[in-house]
């Protein structure tokens, strides 16, 4: 399971990414969900002087998990009835 940005693009530790309220942060690190019904968490620090630290759901820096089971259950649960989506072996 990787985090991707909204470019498609691998986020890694260092990258800035901007969260929804505008405010420019750099990533620090990452949890991945550890279940269908979670999204995980991203850690950042802010740019300004008081380099606070936090933790936001990925989607508020723009951000989203492709790849791995927990993703393939979540694309499955949410996708349209009659939408075929392939699941790894063992989650059929």
């Amino acid at each position: 399971m990787k985090l991707i940005n909204k470019k498609g693009q691998t986020v890694s530790v260092g990258d800035t990414a901007r969260t929804s309220s505008g405010e420019v942060v750099i990533i620090t690190g990452w949890r991945e969900p550890q279940h269908v019904a979670s999204t995980g968490r991203v850690y950042v620090v802010s740019t300004d002087e008081r380099k606070f630290h936090r933790e936001y759901f990925p989607s508020v820096c723009g951000m989203q998990w492709v790849g791995g089971e927990v993703a393939a259950i979540r694309c499955y649960v949410t996708s349209k009835l009659g939408d075929e989506v392939q699941l790894p072996e063992g989650l059929k």
